[in-house]
């Protein structure tokens, strides 16, 4: 199954000298904007980082290659952002899952294994954050349903600084789409297999981007048959945060 994606839009935002990138992801047309942005490609694959005003997008030092700590929570109550042009509105999960017959301990498990694609491939380590207040990046639904899923950065470029400091990235997903946990797709109906769209939305909350239409998770098809990073994602995420040290990073 071939679904259309994303769009990547720049508008005057978090706070007072603060721009917002946001990436929207999945949805029902697919729109992208492609200046500022770096593309590579090569015999590792396709990649493309985030850019903001020629600034990159990463956790951690401000340097290519260097790991990072990001924490992650879940939303827990109703939130709003006048100032955003996707994730305006967010609420929690439970009504998500109760339409898609799902419980939160099985949204967890996705989530996890969604994480864990990143975790695995490059020195990111993800941790649960104690609140939403106090977390790097926070999912929730859409109390606005439209699209499938978005994700929403807020970073604040620093003059003379080739990298943007980031603020909270969130994720939202769609209620009103057809969600699954696992498994294998219905061809009679259109499903979003969880962990496929998370792990989408947090390569664009790591500071990845589209680099095409098709042949790796970050592109902005959604593609049934990819269920791991391919060789493009994973040179994207390396070249942000590092090869993954075999014994685990230490800080």
């Amino acid at each position: 199954m071939r679904q259309p994606v994303e769009m990547v839009d720049r508008r005057p935002g978090w706070r007072r000298a603060r721009v917002a990138i946001v990436a929207a992801t999945l949805a029902l047309v697919a729109v992208t904007a492609q200046a500022g942005q770096e593309a590579t490609r090569g015999s590792e694959g396709d990649f493309t980082l985030l850019r903001l005003q020629g600034a990159y997008i990463k956790w951690g030092a401000p340097r290519f290659g260097t790991g990072a700590t990001v924490s992650y929570a879940l939303l827990t109550e109703a939130r709003r952002d006048p100032d955003a042009i996707n994730c305006k509105a967010m609420t929690r999960l439970e009504g998500l899952l109760s339409r898609a017959g799902l419980d939160m301990a099985t949204f967890t498990e996705r989530l996890t294994s969604a994480l864990a694609l990143w975790q695995s491939a490059a020195d990111i380590t993800f941790v649960r954050a104690a609140s939403p207040e106090t977390s790097d990046i926070v999912i929730g639904a859409q109390a606005e349903p439209r699209g499938v899923a978005y994700t929403n950065i807020q970073s604040e470029p620093v003059a003379g600084r080739s990298f943007a400091r980031l603020g909270q990235a969130t994720v939202c997903l769609n209620p009103m789409a057809t969600w699954r946990a696992g498994g294998t797709a219905d061809d009679t109906t259109r499903t979003f297999e969880l962990s496929r769209v998370l792990a989408h939305e947090i390569g664009h909350a790591v500071g990845l981007d589209h680099p095409g239409s098709r042949g790796v998770l970050m592109a902005y098809s959604y593609q049934e048959e990819l269920d791991s990073l391919t060789e493009g994602d994973i040179a994207g995420i390396v070249r942000l945060y590092g090869v993954r040290p075999q014994s685990g990073r230490t800080d």
